[in-house]
């Protein structure tokens, strides 16, 4: 695992831990891998060390304002390394952590009221495209990228019809 994605992995736990402090993270102590990878035999986890010498920090904060019956009113974000250094208004927010013990994704989908399900539906579609491509630049799997692109193109095909229909 890239000294990138250990970082990567360590802000999506901040924030999370600062969005949902009543979450029990058990992962989040240690940032560990397997010598052969997710996929390989030896399962056994090792403690990654990163040099402080070469990180950069940078943090992005979510600020979410909720309803009476914990639905989000509104979402802001901000984020260190944005020129535009006040809070950013946003519909919608959605999170993935890999647990590597469990072997199993923690998820966390935000969004606002006065969110459209057309909106809704083509952030789904974006993300699972942004999905293909961050899995062909991790993997290199040419075959796993296209099929999610190619879901994609059915879904964007599928919003269409229906929006002619209606």
């Amino acid at each position: 695992m890239s000294e990138f994605r250990v970082l990567a992995v360590k802000k999506a736990i901040a924030i999370l831990k600062t969005l949902f402090p009543f979450l029990i993270l058990p992962f989040c102590l240690n940032i560990a891998a397997t010598k052969n990878g997710p996929w390989g035999n030896d399962t056994k986890p090792v403690l990654l060390k990163t040099n402080p010498n070469y990180m950069k920090k940078s943090e992005i904060k979510f600020d979410i304002q909720l309803d009476k019956d914990n639905i989000p009113e509104y979402i802001k974000w901000e984020a260190s390394d944005n020129p535009d250094s006040d809070f950013n208004e946003t519909k919608a927010i959605s999170i993935s952590l890999w647990d590597h013990i469990q072997k199993n994704t923690l998820r966390i989908d935000l969004w606002v009221k006065e969110m459209t399900v057309d909106e809704m539906k083509r952030f789904y579609i974006d993300s699972i495209g942004g999905l293909g491509q961050s899995l062909m630049r991790a993997t290199g799997d040419e075959f796993m990228s296209e099929k999610i692109n190619e879901l994609c193109d059915t879904l964007v095909q599928y919003i269409k019809n229906e929006e002619k229909n209606n």
